[in-house]
């Protein structure tokens, strides 16, 4: 995890030096949410207890849904399509993100995420020690 961290802190110095390049701007934002997404993978896996690892899992999920969205705007933005770069596409491609993320931290009542038999592969291998 570590590696890959820091390749992601250089791109994104390097995308801050060029931020005047088309698509820079939408890069570096890219690689700050993967440093935080690599970050929250690595304390997931050092986690010990289960409700931290779900914790870690769920700051990762949301991670992955803002570089997706993230990726979309740097994609227009490199190609040169700023015209669908405005308030309300971006803010139509967000929505199920932005609507994600009070759902993944709110899962123990309502179980819409994560079903209530889900579990991961190493909290039933600790549970069976």
């Amino acid at each position: 995890m570590l590696p890959a961290a820091l390749l992601a802190v250089a791109i994104g110095i390097h995308s801050w030096r060029h931020r005047h390049v088309p698509g820079a701007k939408g890069l570096i934002f890219i690689m700050v949410v993967m440093v935080i997404k690599l970050i929250a993978s690595a304390l997931g896996m050092a986690s010990e207890d289960f409700p931290s690892k779900i914790f870690w899992f769920q700051i990762k999920e949301i991670c992955l849904l803002t570089i997706t969205v993230a990726g979309l705007a740097f994609c227009l933005e490199y190609a040169c399509l700023d015209a669908w770069l405005n308030i309300r596409s971006i803010g139509l491609v967000a929505f199920p993100t932005l609507f994600f993320i009070p759902l993944c931290f709110t899962n123990e009542s309502h179980h819409l995420n994560v079903g209530r038999d889900y579990n991961f592969h190493m909290a039933r291998v600790r549970q069976k020690e």
